[in-house]
């Protein structure tokens, strides 16, 4: 499940420029895409917090 949101993410990104055609002119990266990423995936494959 977090491979696919992952990998869905990143062609939201990727895909979208690269399928219009035209010059490779790079791909722009919203701020915060990679934080905001991994604190949605982390919760739930990262290791279990205890709380008090």
């Amino acid at each position: 499940m977090a491979a696919t949101l992952i990998i869905g993410a990143c062609h939201e990104v990727v895909l979208p420029p690269l399928l219009r055609g035209g010059a490779a002119t790079g791909i722009e990266v919203p701020d915060g895409f990679a934080d905001d990423l991994v604190a949605a995936v982390m919760p739930g494959i990262g290791p279990e917090t205890r709380r008090p």
